[in-house]
């Protein structure tokens, strides 16, 4: 196979760049930034074997990121397998299709909400999910 051509930077060299030509608003760079200054300071471990709860309160002091970004966080980069994320608007309309509530669903699925999460997700948005069939292409007479 390729080699590999490029990395993600360090949380320092990210804390220090420019990042007005990335396309983000000023308040999601000073996020970027505050965000890569802790994750370089060592104050926030997001590496494999991190606590989780401790991990999603240093996430919330930091300036922008409030409770979904933390358990999203949590879900993916954590690999927690009970997070719930209320107020999602794609895990609302699945578990309205499916007649039931944000509150019931946290509870009915502890300790797994996580997988929960996912399959809800690929409810709502199912071509988030799948691959698109192939194209066909038009027979020639």
């Amino acid at each position: 196979m390729g080699t590999l051509t490029h990395a993600f930077p360090r949380a320092a060299a990210l804390a220090g760049a420019d990042l007005s030509a990335v396309g983000l608003t000023g308040a999601r760079r000073r996020t970027v930034s505050s965000l890569a200054a802790t994750l370089a300071s060592g104050d926030i471990a997001l590496d494999p074997g991190a606590d989780r709860e401790e991990a999603g309160r240093a996430l919330l002091a930091v300036p922008g990121i409030g409770p979904w970004t933390a358990a999203l966080v949590g879900l993916r980069g954590l690999a927690d397998p009970d997070v719930w994320l209320p107020g999602d608007l794609a895990l609302r309309r699945s578990l309205a299709a499916l007649g039931s509530s944000d509150a019931d669903a946290a509870t009915r699925w502890r300790p797994w909400r996580s997988y929960a999460v996912l399959h809800l997700w690929a409810l709502a948005v199912p071509s988030l999910f799948t691959r698109a069939p192939a194209p066909t292409l038009p027979r020639s007479a």
